[in-house]
């Protein structure tokens, strides 16, 4: 306390001046228009600037709440779509039966991790065994797939990216309806190769390739990527073809993780081939 009160015993004549100069600016201001619409305009500015960045702030934090308003509304949108039901073959109904049921359901998680430049890529993701989120369940954004969900904790996944060496999808031509097999070769990030697809099988650049649904993880439909270029090798009997992918692997925010209400239930069927 005596080392302030010294301080302010020796700087007492620069304190008195500021203080007489601060009486002064005040009247001058006080009594003279064009001062004080100066001192008005001045501060009028800073405020401005202030607010501005304050404003830009709040818009931020504003729209990402937006934006995830409308993730839950889109997930909620994709499970009353027709691809998310399956027909229903009973013969006798009841009033509050319906010919559909559902069997597709969407999970909106954010993505808080992700790989797109290595020979195994993944995201995680934060929704996890709480959410109702399992291992082998399909991951996809409002563009196409995504990938598959490798394992899960109480609040976070990891997925397995389609940009990974050992995921494969069954992916349909949707114009011929033909199936292949989609892989990622590596090298970019915004191409895969569709394989297995026969010579005979006519191919256009800009076909789109969808799911197939012949998996228990996606639905069929689900978007894949468009033809880029395709070629036949002089003896081989299948195209190859090179896919550009539609998922934006670089800058994927938003996902959704479908889960197949069927799931146990097909689990359970014992097929011939595994007898």
């Amino acid at each position: 306390m005596r080392n302030i009160l010294d301080l302010l015993w020796q700087i007492r004549f620069t304190l008195l001046f500021v203080t007489f100069e601060a009486i002064a600016l005040y009247f001058i201001i006080r009594h003279n228009g064009y001062q004080q619409s100066i001192i008005l305009s001045a501060s009028s500015s800073f405020t401005g600037r202030v607010q501005e960045r304050y404003d830009r702030v709040l818009d931020y934090f504003s729209l990402r709440q937006a934006n995830e308003a409308l993730v839950r509304e889109n997930a909620l949108l994709r499970a009353s779509l027709k691809e998310s039901f399956v027909l229903s073959s009973k013969k006798v109904f009841y009033r509050e039966d319906t010919v559909y049921r559902q069997r597709f359901e969407y999970v909106p998680a954010r993505v808080i991790r992700s790989t797109f430049n290595r020979r195994s890529n993944y995201l995680v993701i934060d929704k996890g065994e709480d959410d109702g989120i399992h291992k082998d369940m399909g991951v996809i954004t409002s563009q196409g797939v995504v990938g598959i969900v490798h394992s899960a904790s109480k609040h976070y996944a990891s997925v397995l990216s389609m940009l990974h060496k050992d995921v494969r999808l069954s992916g349909r031509i949707k114009r011929s309806g033909y199936v292949g097999t989609v892989r990622w070769e590596g090298g970019s990030a915004e191409e895969a190769a569709l394989t297995e697809v026969p010579g005979h099988v006519v191919l256009r650049a800009g076909d789109t390739v969808i799911t197939s649904g012949y998996s228990l993880i996606f639905p069929a439909g689900q978007p894949i990527g468009v033809v880029k270029r395709h070629f036949m090798r002089e003896g081989d009997h299948f195209h190859t073809i090179t896919l550009e992918l539609l998922t934006p692997f670089r800058g994927v925010d938003h996902v959704y993780v479908i889960r197949d209400l069927a799931r146990e239930e097909l689990d359970q069927l014992k097929l011939p081939q595994d007898e």
